[in-house]
């Protein structure tokens, strides 16, 4: 068997069959825009209009926006048009998120788009190799610096190695199956927490757990008794949550924060929950710097959003139960507590936070 030889380019080692260009060599660069707000007519139902917000780790296609534009607005924005199966990646403020077109649609001018040649290129394997080189794309500027704003001329110089289409083709059939299943497993995890919320509620808040004889204690006749919150099973007792748990603040961290491939202490932040589904990967924060051990969490930890700084995502009183990491420590900020020395079981508190009359006191 021939060995594969190698040969150094400016990301590392690539095989020396591959192919080292730029990306408008495969595929035409368009870089969106906003058509006029003031024109309502403008927009409707029909075309999905891609922003940044709208661009999600949860599916390599993107298949929904907020935003839709109507006929007219897509003639408007005709020279604009995005094809299926174009490659979508975000350049500006929030730099490297892509996804791919499933039909036809339009962007804002954050966006620059990649309508594949696909006879030089596979849309999944040029996705796959933004996804996974996020650093690289964020320092295309000159000196190793990160830009904030990656113009459609430097984003048209980015080079990308390529190997033979049939060979694209295998590296994102086998990238995209561990996808597809990642997808399953989350889908599955969202289907057990909804199964979860039910049984607390019907046990702890409708008093419907289990009795000796295995029958619903309050529908069965079970004793209920006065307390300042109205009715409870008798033998259970009300007291104050701060009696039960310790909850500590992180702090705030102004070091440099990284991408995942740079750095490998994670940092827990307010982007990392979302309002009553937990914890949310795409808010994740990679940090190099000093810290300290007492703004460290771990996995299995519940931590809680203190503020909602931005006033828009309802987030303040959320909770989430911190994930695996490969990294031993796990930090988190000022915007988050972590709940300490708890007697309660972990899924017990995290459906206690999730409920909406808990957030609102």
């Amino acid at each position: 068997m021939a060995q594969t030889k190698f040969k150094e380019i400016e990301i590392g080692l690539i095989p020396e069959d591959w192919e080292f260009i730029k990306i408008n060599s495969v595929g035409k660069v368009i870089t969106g825009k906003t058509p006029p707000t003031k024109n309502k007519d403008f927009f409707g139902d029909k075309f999905m209009f891609v922003k940044i917000p709208d661009m999600t780790d949860s599916s390599i296609y993107i298949r929904d926006t907020k935003t839709k534009l109507s006929d007219l607005g897509a003639d408007y924005m005709k020279r604009l048009r995005i094809k299926k199966n174009s490659v979508m990646v975000s350049c500006i403020a929030t730099i490297g998120k892509v996804v791919i077109a499933s039909e036809d649609c339009f962007s804002n001018q954050q966006i620059n788009s990649i309508i594949i040649d696909d006879l030089k290129a596979d849309s999944k394997y040029v996705y796959y190799f933004f996804k996974n080189n996020q650093h690289y794309l964020k320092s295309r500027g000159g000196g190793g610096s990160v830009f904030t704003n990656i113009s459609k001329s430097k984003f048209e110089n980015i080079k990308i190695p390529l190997p033979q289409l049939p060979e694209q083709r295998a590296i994102a059939k086998i990238l995209s199956d561990l996808d597809s299943k990642i997808e399953l497993l989350q889908k599955q995890n969202e289907t057990l927490e909804k199964i979860g919320k039910t049984i607390f509620k019907h046990w702890f808040v409708d008093f419907e757990f289990p009795n000796e004889e295995g029958k619903p204690y309050k529908s069965s006749g079970g004793k209920m008794v006065e307390s300042e919150l109205g009715k409870i099973p008798e033998g259970w007792s009300v007291g104050k949550l701060g009696e039960y748990i310790d909850v500590q603040r992180g702090l705030s961290y102004k070091g440099k924060f990284l991408s995942e491939n740079e750095a490998d202490v994670p940092l827990i932040n307010l982007g990392s929950i979302a309002p009553h589904k937990g914890y949310r990967k795409e808010g994740i924060k990679y940090y190099t710097g000093e810290h300290k051990e007492r703004h460290l969490v771990e996995t299995g930890d519940i931590v809680l959003a203190n503020t909602d700084i931005t006033q828009k995502r309802d987030v303040l009183g959320s909770p989430a139960i911190i994930p695996s990491f490969e990294s031993e420590e796990i930090l988190f900020t000022h915007h988050i507590y972590a709940v300490r020395n708890k007697i309660f079981p972990n899924l017990f508190l995290y459906y206690l936070f999730q409920k909406r009359d808990y957030k609102e006191r």
